[in-house]
């Protein structure tokens, strides 16, 4: 190949890479602004730019500018009408981070407010991560992740309570799914239902798990409630 097509196929392949590049922006999708969690957007956001290419501060101000609702942008229309600096970018990043996000106080309340509903206790503590902005000592958020567990588990966890907070948060929802487990075999397994020989082999099975169980007397005492109400 000489040096006229080689640069001549050079010249195609930069064409081909400009096109994509230009295709990729014009198709990128900023995710709609998220009052509850602005800064967790704002890395979407730049996933997004990092995919599609863009890197200068004008761009990715336009950009964000383009994508806030009239309610967002009137907090910010002072950097809209005439930016600060020559970042304008991370100058409203920084405003709209701090224009929504929660006080320290605000965000304590509605940690302690939190209820595990359906959800598993890892899936909960994800969600107090994120809420606390990932600003609270592994102590005080373990403190505040037992609080929030069912009553007869917290003695279970209290007790454990210097293992890592994830290895906590996992014991819970072991704990609380092998619970769950045992009260569906003891419901399903009534006295009217079984044999007597049915009967036994359950008992044995139960008497294992609390074997297994003993050092968590507050588990002992959900499967010791549950024979009694079924044999």
């Amino acid at each position: 190949m000489d040096s006229t097509e080689h640069n001549g196929q050079q010249n195609m392949e930069n064409h081909h890479g400009l096109q994509q590049q230009l295709v990729s922006k014009v198709s990128m999708k900023i995710p709609p602004f998220w009052k509850k969690n602005v800064e967790i957007w704002f890395l979407q956001v730049e996933s997004q730019f990092s995919i599609s290419g863009i890197t200068t501060e004008v761009t990715k101000y336009h950009h964000i500018v383009a994508s806030l609702d009239s309610e967002v942008a009137e907090t910010v229309s002072d950097l809209i009408c005439k930016p600060l600096s020559n970042q304008p970018y991370t100058d409203l990043k920084n405003r709209l981070i701090t224009q929504f996000s929660k006080s320290e106080q605000t965000k304590l309340r509605l940690l302690q407010e939190l209820e595990l509903g359906d959800r598993k206790p890892s899936v909960l503590l994800q969600h107090m991560r994120a809420l606390s902005g990932n600003n609270l000592s592994d102590t005080f958020l373990k403190s505040l992740f037992v609080q929030r567990m069912p009553s007869q588990y917290r003695p279970i966890l209290a007790a454990n309570i210097n293992l890592d907070i994830d290895a906590l948060a996992k014991m819970a929802d072991q704990t609380i799914d092998f619970s769950s487990l045992m009260v569906q075999e003891l419901d399903n397994n009534s006295p009217a239902t079984t044999t007597s020989q049915e009967q036994l082999t359950i008992l044995q099975r139960l008497e294992r798990i609390e074997e297994i169980m003993s050092r968590s007397p507050a588990f002992t005492e959900v499967v010791r409630k549950h024979k009694e109400n079924h044999f």
